[in-house]
Order: structure tokens, then sequence, then C-alpha cells
């Protein structure tokens, strides 16, 4: 997306921010550095193993959300002014 965009004309994050979904290698290794929506994956496992126990107990299980967290690095600005 990145080469995409710049082949475009477009500047990154001037004209477009770019969000990428979990961390990984690449995340940091490109230029500029993507930002990110990083998930909770320690809390991920732990509820995971939770309901599990539930399942097999025979309760119910009820639905968790996670929320993932923002990390703004240089693809991403701020929208432009009117």
């Amino acid at each position: 997306a990145l080469a995409g965009f710049r082949d475009a004309g477009l500047r990154i994050p001037h004209d477009m921010s770019i969000i990428g979904i979990d961390k990984s290698p690449l995340t940091e290794a490109v230029r500029p550095s993507l930002s990110l929506l990083a998930f909770p994956h320690h809390k991920m496992g732990e509820l995971g193993t939770q309901m599990l126990m539930q399942m097999m107990e025979g309760e119910k299980v009820t639905s968790t959300h996670l929320i993932p967290e923002l990390e703004g690095r240089e693809t991403m600005a701020p929208p432009p002014r009117k």
C-alpha cells in the first residue's frame, strides 16, 4: 500500500494515513514506520483459557470484547484543517 500510494503521487501521512493491524517485524522495518492497532495477545490467551475451562465445566460462556491499542507512528497524521 505504501508503494502504491507513493507511485500515485500521494505523501504518507500528509495526504493519506495508513494503519495496519497487529504487530509484526515489518511494521517497524518499513519506512515510514507503520501505525497499527495492537491486540493484547497475553489477555487474549487468558480469556481464551477461561472460556475453555467454562465450556469444559458446562458453564455458559459469555463473549468478551478486547480493545486494541492504537500505536501511532509515522504513517498517521491528524486530518487537515479546513
